[in-house]
């Protein structure tokens, strides 16, 4: 593995594990919909919520995309101006690319209606590299970060809490 992908993962890894100690990760789906009903009961919009896609199933941002598409309306609706992003870095990714839209329409229509409501949508350069694909390959409308986890880390940085899918 390359250095630089070692030093992503181990400040990712220190990242996740600072938030899960802090109380601001939620690592399941089931603590996850629990962070959301908990942000939805609160008198006070969190900074913002970055939701954290990584599986090694190419077929996982079917789901987890609609899970977020659910959880964003109900946020928007009782926070109109949250702040809301999605970070996906691992196989799932790859079902963005512009090759596989066809193949993947769920997915890919899922991420731009999310795209329609304000949700900042971003995958891995990195990972993408690591699987022979080049951030040409994705769409215009969707954002190839150079990393994933140091997007993440840019965003619970500045406040969001961090959900991880």
């Amino acid at each position: 593995m390359p250095a630089r992908t070692m030093i992503h993962r181990r400040r990712f890894l220190a990242l996740s594990l600072a938030s899960l100690a802090s109380g601001a990760v939620f690592a399941d789906q089931r603590s996850a919909a629990a962070a959301v009903e908990r942000l939805l009961a609160s008198d006070t919009p969190p900074d913002g919520v970055i939701f954290d896609v990584v599986s090694r199933d190419p077929k996982y941002l079917d789901t987890a995309l609609a899970r977020v598409n659910e959880w964003q309306r109900k946020l928007h609706a009782r926070f109109p101006d949250l702040d809301i992003a999605v970070v996906s870095h691992g196989d799932e990714q790859l079902a963005l690319t512009t090759v596989r839209q066809p193949l993947e329409f769920k997915a890919n229509s899922l991420a731009e209606e999310l795209l329609g409501d304000d949700v900042a949508l971003h995958v891995c350069g990195l990972h993408a590299a690591s699987r022979g694909v080049s951030p040409e390959e994705y769409p215009d409308h969707i954002d190839v970060a150079p990393s994933g986890p140091a997007k993440i880390a840019e965003y619970v940085d500045r406040g969001y809490i961090l959900i991880v899918l």
